[in-house]
């Protein structure tokens, strides 16, 4: 590898922070994704797609980024601790020079706060959690652990959302709710009341659709470690 930096993932969400890590002059060695040939962009680093592969990749990098978008912020956060724990590589945390950071506000390990993002006075993001372009955080927000902000989303003062929840792209949340662990804000959503664990919830004003558990799956992992031992 050319550097000691290992991505899992190998689509747009790696291609922004490939990109990101380049800017600054530490571009990633190795990328994995065990659903594709080959990285769906252009890119000098490494690749693999196998648990084998995989094992020896990680055997030989320092830092990871999981590049995991979408409603899979539980499999973000599961991946992101096993690197971690079992594999002793330092999570990184990736901040576009674009986004905008309160010097009272408070990031976790492996946080991904993207281009013109925003996060207000004294709120504190969860570890590995994705904050993404254009959206905001007012002030005295808590964010869990593995929560994805989707694009131009705006979270208002004093709200407390649990870990693996997503909002959705241009959703709003109002002052003072409280959004339960693994629960799902649909695009473009009015959020004027608080939300429940596991609940997706769509439409101005949102309103409940359906209860939906996040799922992980952990096995490649589980094969690189045995292959490892």
């Amino acid at each position: 590898m050319s550097s000691g930096i290992f991505l899992w993932g190998a689509k747009s969400q790696a291609r922004i922070i490939a990109a990101e890590l380049t800017r600054a002059g530490t571009p990633p060695g190795m990328l994995f994704d065990a659903t594709l040939s080959a990285p769906d962009f252009a890119t000098s680093a490494g690749f693999c797609n196998t648990s084998g592969a995989l094992a020896a990749a990680l055997d030989r990098a320092r830092d990871f980024v999981v590049c995991i978008g979408g409603a899979h912020g539980a499999q973000r956060a599961a991946l992101s601790h096993r690197l971690r724990d079992d594999w002793g590589l330092n999570p990184l945390t990736i901040i576009s020079p674009q986004a905008g950071l309160d010097p009272e506000a408070v990031l976790g390990a492996g946080v991904q706060l993207m281009a013109r993002a925003y996060i207000g006075l004294a709120s504190r993001i969860g570890d590995y959690t994705l904050i993404n372009t254009g959206a905001t955080i007012d002030h005295e927000c808590v964010i869990g652990e593995g929560v994805h902000v989707m694009g131009a989303a705006a979270i208002a003062g004093r709200v407390t959302i649990g870990d693996h929840v997503t909002i959705g792209t241009n959703a709003t949340i109002l002052p003072n709710l409280t959004i339960g662990r693994g629960a799902q804000i649909g695009a473009g959503a009015l959020v004027r009341r608080h939300v429940g664990e596991n609940e997706v919830v769509v439409g101005n004003p949102a309103r409940f659709l359906r209860l939906e558990p996040p799922v992980t799956d952990l096995a490649l992992l589980d094969q690189a470690f045995l292959r490892r031992r």
